[in-house]
């Protein structure tokens, strides 16, 4: 589908489902599922941890802390000249302590592109003529992206995943094992498919275990 379709305002979540509900042919569902991937993934906002500055709010900061620094600098330059002037043996202020690292970036929601993506992942297998290598590709972007994903969010146990601190902001989360392991599964089809059978083996005990966690 040409980018300039795949940008048209007319082009909305709701048009492409109801598209998808009205057509069987396997190559148009590969077009849609793959325009629906393309909308879901053009806004991805990320959120921050309670104390985080976002995007926006960087210049700002960066501004006040330069302007701290330098204020910190002139109290600390007038104390020592003070304290050779008059002999007295005044001690420095303390150096500026680093301002704290910021708390983890936590992303919103993403199972929903994530879950977008192996169905376009399976639309490519039920083409006329399968496509294993770009099922291939999508499959492993996800179990990837679930993997990293399940890492990061230990992270993230105690802190407030939103300037609200809404609970909800990281419950889903515990939707990534089973998205991992429905791509692992596609993966196994694909290497079956490929003629690969030890790597498909290979997925397929991945999923196993896990699926038994």
């Amino acid at each position: 589908m040409p980018l300039p379709i795949l940008d048209s305002p007319l082009l909305t979540l709701p048009v492409l489902d109801t598209l998808l509900a009205r057509t069987t042919d396997p190559v148009q569902r590969v077009q849609l599922l793959g325009a629906r991937v393309h909308v879901l993934a053009k806004d991805v906002p990320v959120r921050h941890a309670t104390g985080a500055p976002s995007a926006s709010a960087a210049p700002e900061s960066a501004l006040a802390t330069t302007a701290l620094n330098a204020n910190t600098d002139a109290v600390c330059i007038t104390t020592q000249v003070n304290a050779s002037s008059t002999g007295a043996a005044e001690a420095p202020l303390p150096a500026h302590t680093p301002a704290p690292r910021h708390a983890p970036r936590i992303p919103s929601d993403p199972t929903p592109i994530l879950a977008a993506r192996l169905a376009l992942a399976d639309a490519h297998l039920l083409l006329p003529i399968p496509d294993q290598h770009a099922a291939e590709a999508e499959a492993l972007g996800v179990e990837g992206e679930c993997k990293k994903l399940s890492k990061a969010a230990k992270r993230w146990t105690g802190i407030e995943a939103a300037a609200d601190g809404s609970a909800e902001a990281t419950a889903w989360v515990s939707q990534l094992p089973a998205l991992r392991v429905r791509a692992l599964r596609v993966l196994v089809a694909v290497e079956e498919g490929l003629g690969r059978p030890a790597r498909a083996e290979r997925w397929g005990s991945l999923a196993d275990e896990l699926e038994g966690k």
